[in-house]
């Protein structure tokens, strides 16, 4: 049986949500790391596209959070 959360004991991220807030998770953590470097002085190309990278990154997973919101949303409306 498929358990709906991630772990499968205590309060978690539902695992229809897990990959897209593992995509927010890494791009924010791509972002971080790039704006240290940019920070720091290291203003190679490099470092913007991996901030403009996850950006894009991002706006991804917040659209299939959206997503996967509204086809829950939809499934419980249907279900009472």
């Amino acid at each position: 049986m498929i358990s709906p959360t991630g772990t499968g004991s205590g309060l978690s991220t539902p695992y229809f949500f897990g990959s897209a807030m593992k995509g927010m998770t890494r791009s924010v953590e791509q972002f971080d790391k790039a704006a240290g470097k940019i920070a720091s002085g290291d203003l190679t190309p490099d470092n913007m596209v991996d901030m403009m990278q996850s950006e894009k990154m991002v706006k991804a997973s917040a659209v299939a959070l959206r997503t996967q919101d509204e086809v829950i949303g939809t499934l419980l409306n249907v279900q009472v």
